[in-house]
């Protein structure tokens, strides 16, 4: 792990763990995560983790269900330009109206490692912790940017709201494989992406932003 990593996580971890944290660390922190970003270390390691798949993968032949579930925020569409713009902070309601405008940015590693389990007759999942009401927008958010090949998009829906990221994923894993789905591997930036059953590989992706 590189020195600018690891300053990274211990100025966040700082910042979480200490509830007296002063301006001075936070804004310590923030200039942390955004040399991360926008130093090119961020892409740097992504591109290693995609490349690590792929050859994980790359001795495989696979059958006509198997299927790689990805998220979708910070996973294959990021988001990074616009929390910058709240100085990394959230509102939900700003957040919503965000989504809808289909404006996140792909995280290139990730389209080319999609591309290359499309080329070998992968099926590819999205599964995302949004809400339904931005199902169209974001997938035309992925169309935009160059994803168009994927077998489908799942959103929370309104009985999942009360669920929490785990148990939903948990859940909708779980319908895939019984409707004939194998799930070779699960990509996520978060570890509630990886937690449960019917996830195949797990694979955490970087994000330094609120989670590491």
């Amino acid at each position: 792990m590189s020195f600018l990593k690891s300053t990274v996580k211990l100025s966040i971890l700082v910042l979480i763990l200490n509830s007296c944290v002063g301006l001075n660390n936070l804004t310590d922190a923030k200039k942390q995560v955004k040399l991360y970003y926008e130093s090119g270390e961020y892409e740097k390691e992504y591109t290693e983790l995609a490349e690590k798949i792929i050859n994980d993968f790359e001795a495989v032949n696979f059958g006509e269900m198997d299927a790689v579930v990805f998220d979708v925020d910070e996973t294959v569409l990021s988001n990074y330009k616009y929390i910058k713009s709240l100085d990394f902070g959230y509102e939900h309601k700003l957040w919503t109206a965000y989504l809808q405008l289909a404006e996140a940015q792909s995280i290139k590693p990730a389209v080319k490692l999609i591309d290359w389990f499309n080329n070998n007759g992968v099926r590819i999942i999205f599964l995302t912790g949004r809400d339904h009401t931005t199902y169209k927008a974001t997938k035309h958010n992925l169309i935009l940017q160059g994803i168009a090949k994927f077998d489908t998009l799942i959103c929370r829906g309104e009985n999942d709201i009360k669920l929490s990221a785990e148990e939903f994923k948990n859940k909708e894993r779980k319908l895939l494989e019984e409707n004939g789905y194998n799930i070779i591997a699960t990509i996520g930036d978060l570890q509630s992406d990886l937690h449960g059953e019917f996830t195949g590989r797990k694979y955490k992706m970087p994000n330094y932003m609120y989670d590491f």
